[in-house]
């Protein structure tokens, strides 16, 4: 598949320690989830420090303990550390994320890190500026030629590990490309007459309103419904975020997925939502911010709604918990992206390397070499290919003409127990950085979504350009956006419920509130992270 990169994500560096402010968008589980305890007993820090001073190849890593445990479950795991010729020592860490990452914060202030952890971008930041992690340039000159080759082909990935000084404090953990997309009850278009797909959101609209006039007699049906932020296909009316060719950053920057006040099409998207509500064409508790993930599931598995916008992999879930109980036509397919108010192909965007997954490796590791010869295999042609592929008559069969047939079932290893042996490829989870194939992972999918995601993927989704910013940055734009979001939920809100009329006075009134809530100084900073970053 060809991999696309455009313009629009930010990242946030500095040093916070929780999630970071400002870079909002939705979250989901990868598209698997298991793991377990085979292959590799853990081990602490010290213990392993004392091994590999015996002579063996080995060090110690720090890793959140729920993705530990499923490395520990891969089938292939055992084999990472043959092929390599590296043993890895696995450290008990925080059983969350949150606990985890002050885990770090604990062990670099009390110098008790082992050799190798994962830390966040803003750790892996300012702890290597501060001479607590190690400037992996050197080493990567000298000891890892795959992965030296793999940056210098990549400078997508260059930009997103190498600080403004030249050094690398830490190798990012790529994500493989998907996004949200829309699906819907093909049932209720059927039994609703509604033989062509909406194109544009003008036919969507319509859609919206045949699906309201056959199922609305029923108490609380409305035919769009969701979770979490309401604001969707800012990318169809071209008032994302962006950051253009020139490198200007329009809208507050959120890697494509925010929104852009002064687009033309700004105002348009807040009138289609008040449409949208009047009408009753959207579920009043998603926009009014009342309704839960559960509600949501429960209004869209019995009846209640008809459309939904959200992970890639949710229609799978519909159809595996209790859908076509509750009704034996029960079905789900998804729809194209819809065209740009101009005509154009929308996109929407994904995060190319996650922020929170940065291989470093302690100043006072004694087994660097040991690191940099194991992630040197990751990037190598026989490591990626066991990471994509897993181990040839196991996970996959390499068949004649190159191709791969799956011997993994998707749908039964991703709920394996914790603790089974397991032989599926998991490219959405966190193990180690290494180069992401997006062809072989959605191969490793279950068959009904890969009927749809390499074509809709394929045509759709990009990977955003990322900012990062230095931790004052970090910082002010931290409590900007505080009052901003605020401010623009609620401002928004009251034109789509029709509190306030959407008319040019009352917009610039909007308009003038959002600049006092601090939209020009965030976009100050976002375009100075932009610009440091050319």
């Amino acid at each position: 598949m060809k991999v696309k990169r455009i313009i629009s994500t930010v990242l946030c560096t500095g040093m916070l320690l929780g999630s970071l402010t400002g870079c909002g968008s939705k979250t989901e589980q990868p598209a698997n989830s298991t793991g377990g305890n085979s292959g590799t007993e853990s081990t602490t820090a010290q213990e392993s420090g004392d091994k590999a001073e015996s002579g063996s190849a080995s060090f110690s890593y720090n890793m959140p303990n729920r993705y530990k445990v499923w490395l520990e479950d891969l089938n292939y795991w055992k084999d990472m550390q043959e092929l390599s010729g590296v043993k890895v020592e696995l450290v008990d860490s925080g059983e969350s994320d949150d606990s985890y990452y002050q885990s770090i914060d604990l062990a670099v202030g009390s110098g008790t890190l082992g050799d190798a952890a994962i830390v966040r971008q803003s750790q892996a930041a300012v702890y290597g500026a501060q001479g607590a992690f190690m400037d992996l340039r050197p080493l990567i000159d000298e000891k890892a030629p795959n992965i030296k080759a793999y940056i210098e082909a990549n400078p997508d990935y260059a930009a997103m590990v190498t600080s403004e000084g030249g050094a690398i404090y830490g190798l990012a953990v790529e994500n493989p490309l998907y996004t949200n997309l829309t699906f819907y009850r093909s049932d209720h278009f059927e039994k609703a007459g509604i033989t062509e797909l909406p194109a544009t959101i003008d036919e969507f609209t319509e859609v919206l309103r045949t699906l309201k006039s056959q199922y609305g007699s029923g108490t609380g049906y409305y035919p769009w419904v969701g979770r979490e932020g309401y604001l969707h296909f800012a990318e169809c009316f071209e008032c994302n975020d962006t950051i253009d060719e020139s490198g200007k950053v329009h809208g507050v920057y959120n890697g494509g997925n925010g929104y852009d006040i002064y687009a033309d099409g700004f105002k348009d998207l807040v009138a289609w939502y008040h449409t949208l509500y009047s009408e009753k064409l959207i579920d009043p508790e998603w926009v009014a911010g009342t309704g839960t993930e559960e509600e949501w599931q429960t209004k869209f598995l019995t009846g209640k709604g008809s459309v939904s916008d959200d992970f890639f992999s949710r229609p799978t879930w519909f159809i595996s918990n209790g859908g076509p109980d509750n009704d034996p036509d029960y079905n789900i397919e998804v729809m194209d992206l819809f065209k740009t108010n101009s005509g154009d192909t929308a996109h929407r965007f994904q995060n190319y390397v996650n922020l929170d997954r940065y291989l470093v490796i302690s100043e006072a590791s004694k087994n660097a070499d040991s690191v940099m010869q194991f992630l040197d295999w990751l990037f190598s042609e026989d490591g990626q290919q066991v990471m994509h592929y897993g181990i040839d008559g196991i996970n996959t069969e390499k068949q004649a003409d190159g191709s791969y047939k799956w011997i993994a079932d998707f749908a039964v290893e991703a709920i394996r127990p914790v603790g089974e042996p397991n032989i599926g490829v998991y490219q959405d989870r966190l193990t180690f950085p290494y180069p992401v194939d997006n062809k072989s992972y959605y191969e490793s999918l279950d068959s009904r979504v890969q009927a749809y995601c390499t074509d809709y993927f394929d045509q759709y989704a990009s990977y955003s350009k990322q900012l990062i910013y230095t931790e004052a940055q970090q910082e002010e734009r931290s409590n900007l956006m505080a009052k901003y979001n605020t401010e623009f939920t609620a401002g928004v809100l009251s034109f789509v419920k029709g509190d306030t009329e959407l008319n040019d006075e009352n917009w610039k009134v909007f308009l003038d509130k959002m600049e006092t809530a601090g939209f020009s100084q965030i976009n100050r900073i976002d375009q100075e992270a932009c610009d440091s970053m050319q």
